[in-house]
């Protein structure tokens, strides 16, 4: 079987623990479940497909896209003479969405710092808000009870109900003053601009607020990821130089990494409060880190405290090279892979994953752990205010717990702010109410590379 096919079922074995006498043939009709094959030489053109060619059916009262079959007119899947027969086929389009095929030939192309949503397929399809690869694996469970005694149930945290990731990257502590200020002074709000600044004079940003944060998780039995970032300022020359050259200028002139120093005395007070609240510290890889591996090693050692995940500073990331780094460096995952654009599923999946080594046509030995909604995508790029948000990210729960998956939330320590970002501290807090009303359970990153591994 092609190695592509055995990632995608070797990956839905583990998470179902599928018993190896349950066979699974790709374009076959002699196995006890069989799903239909197209070409797989298409993954070595190296060309985006064709949408206008591309065919949906409806599963789960879901529109769902089959990327590689050439007629809709059969059913989804049959039963004939005791067998399953999936009449399209669902494991080399998961393979697409899961594996991120479509980024590595973007990137094979073009220098950039992270893929653009502007060139998924999630974004052409309009299906970023939907966990396709969740429905290609309830198609094959599907067809797995109806022919055999067994009953396929996901593995991670017992199969119980819906998880809830809850992360924070740390990216300012000290700006509060100058940018709640600011914000304060352009709304004619000119007394509280100074006593952001009498406070800021007073060693206490309104931004420097973890306790607060801590606080407010501790009132709801929550615990969270916190991702520190432990470079300050502009990144080093020798960063910058070593990246492509079209990408210098945007990480040296666009983006910083931390206005604070991870290794002053209140900081490392702070992360040891986080670690004894039983919340986790995670790093946020720098500008650059992300290629460059002596750099996402150093950051390691500046962070000073054991780490098992990273998220890179302004969701940079290279799906071909980014991996193999993380592995080298001793982390065990990544927290990275998310659209910055839109609230969603970037790799068609509500669950942690193994990235796709596509030199070594096999998994890495790191775990994915997607993100599905961050703060900045409603606030930056859909300009969503913060009374409108939690209903979106509530009906991204209702496709999570449609499978039992995972829900991972981003919001960053200045979203808890009342100067500039006034609203966005009773959106976290709401949802937090509202996802426990619902059964969610609450895992750090670190608790669900463990469910997985």
């Amino acid at each position: 079987m092609q190695p592509e096919i055995e990632y995608v079922l070797a990956y839905f074995r583990t998470l179902y623990r599928i018993p190896d006498d349950i066979k699974i043939g790709y374009g076959t009709t002699g196995c006890k479940i069989n799903v239909a094959a197209c070409d797989l030489s298409y993954f070595e053109m190296m060309v985006p497909p064709p949408v206008s060619r591309m065919i949906r059916k409806v599963w789960q009262n879901k529109q769902i896209p089959f990327l590689f079959d050439a007629t809709d007119s059969p059913p989804v899947f049959s039963i004939n003479d005791g067998k399953a027969f999936i009449h399209y086929d669902i494991l080399a389009s998961a393979f697409f969405f899961l594996s991120g095929w479509q980024e590595q030939v973007y990137m094979r192309r073009h220098s950039a710092l992270r893929f653009p949503y502007e060139e998924s397929l999630q974004k052409k399809l309009a299906i970023t808000r939907t966990p396709v690869v969740n429905y290609y694996f309830d198609i094959l469970n599907t067809a797995i009870r109806a022919v055999t005694r067994f009953t396929p149930k996901n593995r991670l945290w017992d199969n119980r109900k819906a998880a809830v990731c809850l992360t924070h990257d740390i990216d300012l502590l000290g700006s509060g003053w100058k940018e709640g200020g600011f914000h304060e002074i352009k709304n004619g709000r000119v007394f509280n601009a100074f006593k952001l600044l009498a406070r800021k004079a007073a060693g206490r940003d309104v931004w420097f607020n973890l306790a607060e944060i801590l606080a407010l998780e501790k009132k709801h039995n929550v615990r969270s990821t916190f991702f520190f970032l432990p470079r300050k300022g502009r990144s080093p020359k020798p960063v910058i130089e070593n990246l492509p050259a079209q990408m210098n200028k945007m990480a040296a002139d666009r983006f910083s990494n931390a206005d604070y120093d991870i290794r002053a005395a209140k900081l490392r007070r702070v992360l040891r409060n986080i670690r004894e609240a039983g919340s986790e510290i995670g790093l946020h890889g720098s500008v650059g880190s992300h290629l460059l591996p002596a750099n996402l090693r150093e950051d390691l050692q500046r962070l000073g405290v054991p780490a098992k995940g990273v998220r890179f500073h302004i969701l940079y990331y290279d799906i071909a090279k980014s991996p193999a780094l993380i592995a080298d460096a001793g982390l065990q995952y990544d927290a990275t892979l998310g659209f910055a654009e839109e609230p969603g599923f970037r790799n068609g999946i509500a669950f942690p994953f193994p990235p796709y080594n596509f030199s070594q046509k096999q998994a890495y030995p790191i775990v994915e752990i997607p993100l599905t909604a961050m703060d900045t995508t409603f606030r930056v790029y859909q300009k969503t205010p913060p009374e409108k948000v939690a209903a979106q990210i509530l009906n991204l729960f209702d496709e999570v717990q449609k499978f039992n998956g995972l829900l991972t939330i981003l919001w960053h320590n200045n979203y808890f702010s009342l100067y500039k970002f006034a609203g966005w501290r009773e959106v976290y807090e709401d949802l937090l109410v509202e996802l426990q009303r619902r059964g969610a359970q609450f895992l750090t990153g670190g608790e669900v590379y463990k469910s997985y591994s």
